[in-house]
């Protein structure tokens, strides 16, 4: 039972953290391109650059998160054993990233 909620922590982390970057990148874009090409509201262009923009910002800083999330999830079909887990997946986040960063290199995070 336990091994279902591995990496719930990050994502209640995750989820809130993408949105709090996503909103304020999304209108700073939306800014930037109505100065600097003259675009108005209700454009197709506007929005989808500054969604796309946002997106690919948000993504980039919080894929590393998902990751995390993703191989602690994962983890219960290669060990159920706790200790093992535990030592591979310290209850911090940025321990656990940090570990992979360390054992893998920064591309491992992306």
């Amino acid at each position: 039972m336990k091994g279902l909620f591995r990496g719930y922590s990050i994502s209640a982390f995750c989820t809130p953290f993408f949105h709090t970057l996503y909103f304020p990148l999304y209108e700073k874009a939306k800014q930037k391109a109505k100065e600097n090409f003259g675009w108005q509201e209700g454009s197709f262009k506007l929005y989808s650059l500054s969604a796309s923009a946002a997106g690919i910002t948000c993504n980039i800083i919080t894929n590393p998160f998902w990751l995390v999330r993703t191989r602690m999830q994962a983890e219960i079909f290669r060990s159920m054993c706790e200790h093992n887990y535990n030592s591979k997946y310290p209850h911090n986040i940025f321990k656990a990233m940090f570990r992979i960063y360390q054992n893998e290199g920064v591309r491992a995070l992306y």
